[in-house]
């Protein structure tokens, strides 16, 4: 009976340590399970803040690189965004490659995040000013290029002003020819005047005119150019002279019958002009053009019989 007893409390003493092991790796196991929880939780929650800091500085790296453009095209200085953009792409690169990263280390980059977004505020107000800058700039340059503008159309004006008052001098200085007669010098060298002739008393013809007093005239040797004009319209000149020949006018080759130089002295003078055809002229109406400085300066006809 004793025996049994002993043997009985050895039995419950087995049982009871046994039941303080199981309790004990019970609790053991329940211990480390919240450990690992809390440890995946921690993880978990690291992997999100890296996740969102990583989001953060790639979306910081497209707006640096759009302030980059609009800086450049207005005009601003870009080196420390462009050492900036550097950076954030560098930090990115940490943290998408680590696969453990130090809570310094990751709270060093955190903190560049907030301060370049700091940053980015301060380059929103440079735009900004650069973009009133420019818009300045754009104004007086428009408003330079209207003055300019207006200059030319007044040097135009002033010019075109200018070539129209040295036209009205020059056609002022123009000499006037007055009293235009025809003379007809016959063989013996008589001359018979009236502006009607028979074609025996032609031999040469002879023009006399007196120049008009003109003070705006330049005193000195002047050109007078005779165009005689056919009844079939067309001029008359001598091919062995030296006085026939062409003259322009408004930027046209003119042919002329005969040249008188003169020494123009303002005082009403008397020109004449002959001229000699070495044949007979033809029946009809003549018409005579004298031209001074590409100008008219009389004319008149007479007829052939």
């Amino acid at each position: 009976m004793p025996e049994q007893k002993k043997r009985n409390r050895r039995e419950i003493l087995l049982i009871v340590i046994i039941g303080v092991l199981v309790i004990a790796n019970l609790i053991k196991w329940y211990a480390d399970n919240q450990n690992r929880k809390e440890m995946q939780e921690q993880m978990d929650k690291k992997e999100l803040e890296l996740f969102d800091t990583y989001t953060k500085l790639d979306s910081i790296s497209n707006q640096v690189e759009i302030k980059i453009e609009k800086i450049r095209s207005l005009g601003g200085r870009i080196d420390s965004l462009v050492t900036l953009k550097e950076e954030l792409e560098q930090d990115k690169y940490n943290l998408r490659v680590a696969k453990s990263i130090t809570q310094k280390r990751y709270n060093e980059i955190k903190e560049k995040v907030e301060g370049y977004e700091s940053l980015l505020l301060q380059k929103d107000e440079e735009i900004e000013k650069l973009k009133v800058a420019n818009t300045v700039l754009l104004a007086e340059n428009q408003d330079l290029k209207t003055d300019k503008s207006s200059l030319i159309s007044k040097i135009s004006n002033l010019e075109s002003e200018k070539g129209v008052l040295q036209k009205k001098v020059s056609t002022a200085a123009t000499l006037r020819a007055e009293g235009i007669e025809v003379y007809a010098i016959s063989k013996s060298g008589k001359e018979i005047s009236g502006g009607s002739f028979r074609i025996r008393q032609l031999d040469k013809l002879k023009i006399a005119f007196k120049v008009a007093e003109n003070d705006l005239a330049e005193l000195g040797t002047k050109e007078v150019f005779m165009r005689l004009i056919d009844p079939n319209q067309s001029v008359l000149y001598n091919v062995t002279s030296s006085n026939s020949g062409t003259f322009t006018k408004d930027g046209k080759d003119l042919f002329f019958t005969q040249k008188k130089d003169f020494l123009f002295d303002n005082s009403n003078q008397t020109v004449e002009i002959e001229f000699y055809k070495g044949s007979e002229f033809r029946k009809g109406l003549y018409r005579v053009e004298l031209y001074n400085n590409e100008e008219v300066i009389g004319e008149t006809t007479f007829i052939v019989k």
